[in-house]
């Protein structure tokens, strides 16, 4: 990240994470690790509404060989209806300091839609649910984000 537009970048994701209660547990050597990790394979995108923004999401398709060391890394604690998710997308890191709402979840569909990704099924683990316990949730599909109702225009195939 050397560009005036990187640092921007970089700032807006440090100024969501501070804000954020989705990660209050991640060190800012585990934030790093996750940050370059998506930059690396192209797949962070900063989600903005009205010119501002109010999310970042991290994602991946997993090969079966990621889902083994997700698996490993998450012990009994990973959800026994995840045994085959080879056809799940992997949101690993999901920054959302203001919630999820309607209008969120229609821009984290947008974002599949432009990849091609129709009707995804999405999983991610939130480590600040529960009183700090962790919550998984695996299968959830775009316009059943918690609050969403997705516009019949996004909707994939349509």
């Amino acid at each position: 990240m050397s560009s005036p537009r990187d640092n921007t970048a970089l700032g807006l994701l440090g100024w969501m994470a501070a804000i954020g209660t989705t990660h209050n547990r991640l060190t800012t050597a585990d934030f790093l690790v996750r940050l370059e990790a998506a930059l690396q394979v192209g797949q962070l995108n900063i989600l903005h509404r009205q010119g501002k923004p109010v999310a970042w999401l991290i994602w991946r398709k997993p090969s079966p060989e990621i889902w083994e060391c997700i698996r490993r890394h998450c012990g009994n604690d990973f959800p026994a209806e995840a045994a085959s998710l080879e056809d799940h997308l992997w949101l690993d890191f999901w920054v959302r300091p203001f919630g999820c709402d309607a209008a969120l979840g229609q821009l984290v569909a947008q974002i599949f839609i432009e990849r091609g990704i129709a009707q995804p099924k999405l999983c991610w683990h939130d480590p600040s649910a529960g009183n700090g316990k962790g919550h998984w949730h695996v299968g959830v599909a775009v316009e059943d984000l918690p609050g969403v109702e997705m516009q019949q225009s996004l909707r994939p195939g349509r």
